[in-house]
């Protein structure tokens, strides 16, 4: 996977986790991910969070120069 891909990919989940979590706080949803408040809304919030700090560390490791 190219470089592009994986930060394409660290931004998308950044984004999402952290529009999900913004727009939690006034009670609206983002339809494609309401299955991860399914099970309850502490696992959804600790997905969402997952999710933001997941992205944060995937575009920092494909940002890294991976050359010794």
């Amino acid at each position: 996977m190219s470089r592009g891909y994986v930060s394409l990919l660290g931004f998308l989940l950044f984004f999402f986790g952290f529009m999900s979590l913004t727009l939690g706080l006034v009670q609206l949803k983002i339809s494609f991910l309401s299955f991860i408040d399914a099970p309850g809304r502490t696992f959804g919030l600790v997905v969402k969070l997952l999710m933001v700090f997941g992205g944060m560390i995937i575009l920092y490791w494909s940002k890294m120069d991976r050359e010794p």
